[in-house]
């Protein structure tokens, strides 16, 4: 059935073939009834309790919002990884754990990625249920998303080497906005800047009138339960809860067959002599400075 938003809606729990040629427009499905038992045991509590790292990386959204990516090339990251340093900090996870849940630290808007892996018992055992009731392709979930105060991810797409990624809801709200990959009304970064998956909207939302013109842009509001996918290079802003805390579970999308094929030859080969920004300030030191709640505090003032 379709949503007012003109999503596709699907009933039941059956495999969704996740090929990017099966996906020409996002999927939204609501699987509450095949794990609703489940999304509870996403607790503060249990967080703390299942997580195995010692620190935590803390996204402070804030400023994020109030500076955009700088202009970046190969030749020249100091901008970059001057902005990436500051616009992250690096907590105890305890602390981490703190800053996301306590309402006074919203204004902040403090988000983390973790990678799946870094949680134990009880929540490891959670996952894997999921995984299996929902028939998601063998990779399974990769990602732990976390944040609160509306933390807003800038419109984008993840590449060519993403397909049909999964996010499912397990706490709290997220509003994703969808604008096909042919939409010559997105503005594109040049291709030598480093952060060119990125739009230069930024932060800002899709224009209402895109959603009912024509264009092909699409507006989903997920809740508990509900999960969404998209095809290869769909643009995509995501907007999280302003009102409380907000988790999702997302796979990866990267299939290892597809490395020595002809796109994926490409797309490497256009990292090597263009780069990438995630490529870069992964082997470069871009370590973010080691912060307290008290420092992120007074910050907020």
């Amino acid at each position: 059935m379709k949503s007012q938003s003109g999503t596709t809606l699907w009933q039941g729990g059956t495999t969704i073939d996740r090929r990017a040629a099966a996906l020409p427009r996002p999927l939204v499905r609501d699987e509450h009834h095949a794990i609703g038992d489940l999304l509870p045991e996403f607790s503060e509590e249990a967080l703390r309790k299942s997580y195995r790292g010692q620190g935590m990386e803390l996204i402070p959204g804030m400023f994020r919002t109030r500076q955009s990516f700088p202009r970046a090339h190969r030749f020249d990251l100091t901008e970059l990884l001057a902005w990436e340093r500051r616009t992250k900090a690096l907590m105890s996870a305890g602390q981490a754990f703190d800053v996301i849940h306590d309402p006074s630290f919203r204004t902040l808007k403090p988000y983390a990625v973790i990678p799946v892996q870094a949680f134990g018992q009880p929540l490891q055992s959670v996952i894997m249920e999921m995984h299996r009731r929902l028939s998601l392709d063998p990779y399974g979930f990769a990602l732990l998303w976390i944040g609160s105060g509306g933390y807003v991810t800038p419109l984008h797409h993840d590449g060519e080497m993403v397909h049909g990624r999964w996010n499912l809801v397990v706490r709290g709200n997220k509003q994703f906005d969808f604008v096909p990959p042919s939409c010559r009304r997105v503005p594109r970064r040049p291709l030598w800047d480093l952060c060119r998956r990125f739009s230069s909207m930024y932060t800002s939302p899709v224009p209402e009138a895109w959603l009912s013109d024509g264009t092909g842009a699409i507006r989903a509001n997920l809740g508990p339960g509900q999960m969404v996918t998209w095809g290869r290079r769909w643009w995509h802003r995501v907007e999280i809860d302003d009102s409380a805390v907000t988790i999702t579970l997302s796979t990866r999308g990267h299939r290892p067959q597809d490395k020595l094929r002809p796109r994926a030859l490409a797309q490497r080969l256009g990292v090597r002599l263009f780069g990438e920004v995630e490529h870069y300030l992964e082997s470069l030191d871009s370590q973010p400075p080691v912060m307290t709640p008290g420092e992120l505090r007074s910050l907020c003032r």
